[in-house]
């Protein structure tokens, strides 16, 4: 069985997979109830980001959301933890906050809560290339993005540009920082659009001689400091709020194999191990697992032993069950 909300997913897990399997479609459960009272929010596990912001009231307060309008608020609830509702037990709820869900079960809704900002931000973008000595701002952006002041986010994103020449500028120098290889996906062309917000396109992978018109290379640098910075590494399967995860998004495959690397569960990557949920299950989720979760991979082992011991809610980079 397939667990799918939005399908935001770089390698198509919720998806796609090498044995026959149904799909079990969140997309019609997008309710969104707000309680501007308690500050919080009902929002059902089909909802986007951006039917979410929308949803919001408009005239009192202004809130925390996110950058990209198609997420589905599962997505980003499971994987980045944030969530406050906890009737289900301690440990299961602190797994399914960053752990993933899909590991643990089927969730319909969350409880959210909701977290104000200020009613003006403001947000510039400052351009640099090659010739005006981008590689160095690379680097001296690495030693300060998640040490400045915590009110100031500096995102960092690298594109391939064109020369007035028509030439196109090396990137291969700055992607040298990345040790993230290209994520492939499948695109959702009919999906994607919310109120005509956006008429973007873009690719994750593709036959680049097939699909000419995909030839843009980019990634993307966030820098997790601020509050989360202040969140313990325990707190939840989350842990990598402290530190600099990088998001690489190109037409380029099998750049950088063979180098050592970690990743955030948002960011999948089946490079670093599948599971074939066979014997030597617990064996290949360790390889990912550890990857991704650092020390609080056991913690979530135990836990999916103790209320999924059949392992029935699996896919190829779930959390597996402690071997008998």
């Amino acid at each position: 069985m397939k667990i799918r909300s939005g399908g935001h997913d770089y390698e198509g897990v919720s998806y796609v997979s090498d044995v026959p399997f149904f799909i079990l479609d969140m997309f019609n459960l997008r309710s969104i109830s707000v309680d501007i009272e308690d500050e919080s929010a009902w929002v059902q596990a089909g909802a986007t980001l951006g039917e979410f912001t929308i949803g919001l009231p408009r005239k009192q307060d202004s809130w925390l959301s996110c950058w990209c309008n198609v997420l589905r608020l599962s997505w980003l609830m499971l994987m980045a933890g944030f969530s406050t509702e906890n009737s289900m037990g301690e440990d299961l709820f602190w797994a399914i906050r960053g752990g993933g869900g899909a590991s643990y079960g089927v969730i319909v809704s969350y409880k959210i809560k909701l977290v104000q900002v200020p009613a003006t931000v403001t947000v510039f973008r400052v351009a640099r290339t090659l010739e005006q000595n981008a590689t160095n701002i690379v680097y001296q952006w690495q030693q300060v993005a998640d040490k400045v002041d915590d009110y100031l986010f500096i995102r960092l994103t690298m594109d391939v540009s064109l020369s007035s020449s028509g030439q196109t500028l090396p990137l291969e120098l700055l992607l040298r920082l990345c040790l993230i290889e290209t994520l492939k996906y499948s695109p959702l062309e009919e999906e994607i659009r919310l109120s005509e917000g956006t008429n973007s396109k873009g690719w994750f992978g593709g036959d680049m001689e097939e699909n000419d018109r995909a030839t843009d290379a980019s990634s993307d640098f966030n820098p997790y400091g601020g509050k989360m910075a202040e969140i313990s590494p325990s707190a939840t399967p989350f842990h990598t709020a402290q530190g600099t995860y990088a998001k690489s998004s190109s037409p380029q495959t099998g750049m950088r194999k063979g180098f050592p690397r970690e990743a955030f569960l948002n960011y999948r990557d089946l490079d670093l191990g599948i599971n074939h949920n066979g014997k030597n299950s617990y064996l290949e989720g360790r390889v990912y697992g550890i990857s991704i979760f650092k020390k609080n991979f056991n913690r979530l082992v135990r836990i999916k032993t103790k209320v999924d011991p059949g392992n029935f809610f699996r896919n190829e980079q779930s959390i597996p069950t402690l071997p008998y």
